[in-house]
């Protein structure tokens, strides 16, 4: 049948029996569909109430986050296989206390959005059921309603699209009371003009184990200063002035922090590295391997004849590389020596020719100049008992510096470290034992041996004494040589017992 077309009667209340009848059907549906939508809300909520925290499968790439994978949807697996009893039950311990925790918020949304809706509709049905209703009012009504019931499904959806872009955000997410979650990455706002933290150290130093742990504690992802098609800041790592770094931060840089490691160890895995860039001399063919790096170990042919033609130049390097941070920059090759390789026709400054100049980097480029921060050992940082000491040293430069607002607090750092160790997804040194040749048997003869003793020696006292007595970074020196000395000098002693035979 044609409905009558609006007139101004018709808003005036004269409702005809056929308007009436068409209004009590639409009142009909619509009680309908509102017993439906609070059947299918109560089910969503008892639905939450028994679910646990679903994980995180992918970081969103449009929010400039890094590619990481949550690990949580790995952390059950791991808390049956890999992870100690101990482990197993602070995880599902801090696991129990944030599902609980994250039931309770999204219960309250839902019972808030629930409430509002279940008012909007009865006000919407005793509209409808009013005998002054007409098909225009009704009309708007049905538009108001749709409306409504959009919204309240965009805002669920904004919800949990922000609830996901918060934790992603925070790379380690703080519960409180030295509990902790270990999930992805998030980029530095170079717009907002960070704090620049410059980390620094011998090629193969323990620098991998050192930027996990960084950015579990800090929030924001650590830049490689090879990644230098562009501009970088906020936390970076470097290896400058070694040959293989690079100056590619420009001014972004304000402080430092410089790690080290025995070089016992430290000039093996330098060689590994190579070995698996294949020895590359520039970027391009350093970039075609990078995904081989911590996958292997080289022949023990190609480790005899590096470590033979190389190690004296390395050793000092390895001298010269701290006393460059330690002593705000003496240059120890020469100006147009522009690789700092100090090979032919160039070399590398003798100690008799001090003071050397000082690089303009450190005089012009970084705030507070190149002398460290702190001073922390790949050695104790991947050690259970001191690592997290290690890393709350270096939490402690960058915390409450511009930029840096998602540090952790002191008492979760134990648990970051804890969590980064069993789920950063990156490979580290350990990871070339698997099927090959363990880092033991990349060993020096007596001689080299003996030379690794005297250098450290030389060093344990240069900072020891003088002017460095009180300095608390050269503590820090001085504490870690006297372990390397032990250390290397206990291996040394074994060689004496039991000399290795004589290569023909």
């Amino acid at each position: 049948m044609r409905r009558e077309p609006l007139t101004r009667k018709t808003f005036n209340g004269d409702v005809s029996k056929e308007h009436q009848s068409q209004s009590t059907v639409d009142v009909a549906r619509l009680d309908k569909l509102v017993a439906q939508l609070k059947e299918y809300r109560q089910q969503t909520i008892q639905k939450v109430s028994r679910r646990n925290l679903a994980p995180i499968q992918e970081v969103d790439e449009v929010s400039n986050q890094s590619a990481q994978t949550v690990k949580r949807k790995n952390c059950d697996e791991l808390s049956n296989q890999s992870v100690p009893k101990t482990r197993r039950k602070f995880y599902n311990r801090r696991k129990q206390q944030h599902d609980a925790s994250s039931t309770s918020s999204s219960l309250q949304t839902l019972s808030s959005l629930q409430t509002w809706f279940s008012s909007s509709t009865s006000s919407s049905v005793q509209t409808i059921s009013s005998s002054r209703t007409t098909t225009a009012s009704r009309n708007m009504i049905h538009s108001y309603l749709a409306m409504a019931l959009l919204i309240s499904f965009i805002g669920l959806i904004w919800n949990d699209y922000f609830s996901l872009l918060s934790q992603d955000r925070r790379l380690s997410i703080d519960y409180g009371g030295g509990n902790c979650e270990w999930t992805g990455a998030g980029k530095v706002d170079l717009n907002s003009d960070p704090y620049g933290t410059l980390i620094a150290s011998y090629p193969a130093g323990g620098m991998r184990l050192t930027w996990q742990m960084t950015e579990g504690a800090a929030g924001y992802m650590v830049g490689d200063d090879f990644f230098f098609n562009g501009r970088i800041g906020g936390l970076v790592k470097t290896e400058y002035p070694h040959p293989e770094g690079i100056w590619s931060y420009g001014k972004e840089m304000d402080q430092t922090i410089l790690l080290i490691r025995n070089p016992r160890w430290n000039i093996p895995s330098y060689h590994t590295l190579l070995y698996e860039l294949e020895y590359a001399h520039d970027y391009v063919v350093a970039y075609e391997n990078v995904f081989n790096a911590f996958t292997t170990r080289g022949p023990m042919e190609n480790w005899l004849k590096w470590r033979d033609y190389r190690f004296h130049d390395e050793v000092n390097v390895w001298g010269y590389y701290i006393d460059f941070w330690m002593e705000n920059g003496p240059q120890f090759w020469h100006n147009l020596d522009y690789e700092r390789a100090g090979q032919y026709p160039f070399r590398y400054n003798y100690e008799s020719e001090r003071p050397w100049p000082t690089d303009s980097h450190c005089l012009y480029d970084i705030t507070e100049g190149c002398t460290p921060k702190a001073v922390v050992s790949y050695e104790r940082m991947r050690d259970p008992d001191l690592g997290p000491e290690e890393l709350r040293r270096i939490a402690n430069v960058i915390r409450y510096k511009k930029g840096m607002d998602l540090m952790v607090s002191d008492e979760a750092i134990n648990c970051i470290w804890l969590e980064t160790w069993d789920h950063s997804p990156e490979n580290r040194n350990d990871d070339r034992d698997v099927g090959g040749t363990l880092a033991g048997e990349y060993i020096f003869t007596i001689e080299q041996m003996e030379e690794l003793v005297a250098k450290l020696t030389f060093y344990k006292h240069k900072y020891s004494t003088g002017d460095w007595e009180l300095n608390l970074q050269a503590r820090e020196l001085v504490k870690n040589f006297h372990d390397y000395i032990n250390e290397i000098s206990g291996e040394l002693a074994a060689m004496y017992a039991s000399p290795q035979p004589t290569m023909a």
